[in-house]
């Protein structure tokens, strides 16, 4: 399905039947990261952000960021999807699931995180994150599509997904040499680590129950993860034994029954 929002289209794939889940991809990823995900009495809504999968990838800057893109969100949500929902965020659909959800606190049903950050709390360290994504997103100007996936697929996280069936690394490597140059540039600068404000403080006083997935030796955020639940209420983290920092992909089907089992309880 293709949804028309001030000139910009964005592209929404829908699957399975029962009570809604917008289902928010990472970086340089797509809709279809979710192919592994099935859920009983669910209907996922996948939504590919501005810039990736099937969704427009305007050259301008400012539609990549994040008012513009919570503000298009919305209005996408409640025109297919309706004001009563749960989101699923993975990594950058994590991070902007998140914002989303305070901000729009009394439409969301749970909240579904994996491996995501909460934002960057110290100035000075965002400040540094944001110097380090400005250069990565001039990189990726300078040098193409083919050197990020090479980058990208290098990157210490993402280590765990080398013991991946080779058709499902295949998939991955074409989702990332899909994306276009320009629009991955602008994701970075416009609503990357470096310039997203820090939502833990917020996520303090939230209404909704939360999940928090990620894997065993995706150690850093275990440990965001292991800190949340002993600050905020409502809170839930799981650990996945043997997976990295994409749990859905590297443990699929542990991954499905952690989500059913929590939607089933909180919705």
């Amino acid at each position: 399905m293709i949804k028309e929002i001030e000139q910009i289209k964005y592209h929404i794939e829908i699957t399975g039947q029962g009570k809604p889940l917008i289902c928010l991809h990472g970086f340089a990823e797509n809709y279809s990261t979710w192919n592994q995900l099935h859920l009983e009495g669910y209907k996922l809504y996948k939504i590919d952000f501005i810039g990736h999968g099937n969704s427009e990838k305007p050259e301008e800057q400012s539609y990549y960021t994040l008012p513009i893109m919570l503000s298009h969100l919305h209005e996408l949500i409640l025109d297919v999807v309706g004001s009563s929902y749960s989101i699923l965020g993975y990594s950058m659909g994590g991070r902007i699931g998140t914002i989303y959800a305070l901000n729009y606190e009394k439409e969301i049903k749970a909240l579904l995180l994996e491996s995501s950050s909460f934002g960057i709390e110290k100035d000075n360290d965002r400040a540094k994150r944001y110097e380090k994504d400005r250069i990565l997103a001039e990189n990726i100007l300078k040098n193409g599509i083919q050197w990020f996936q090479e980058y990208w697929s290098g990157q210490e996280i993402f280590e765990t997904q080398k013991d991946l069936p080779d058709s499902v690394k295949r998939e991955i490597k074409k989702r990332r040499l899909q994306n276009k140059e320009n629009a991955l540039a602008n994701t970075l600068l416009g609503s990357g680590q470096g310039i997203f404000p820090y939502c833990g403080k917020r996520l303090e006083m939230v209404s909704f129950p939360v999940l928090y997935i990620c894997g065993n030796m995706d150690k850093k955020y275990t440990q965001i993860g292991k800190t949340a639940q002993g600050q905020y209420k409502n809170f839930l983290f799981r650990s996945v034994l043997n997976a990295g920092h994409n749990v859905h992909l590297e443990q699929p089907e542990t991954y499905c029954r952690i989500v059913q089992e929590f939607l089933d309880k909180n919705e």
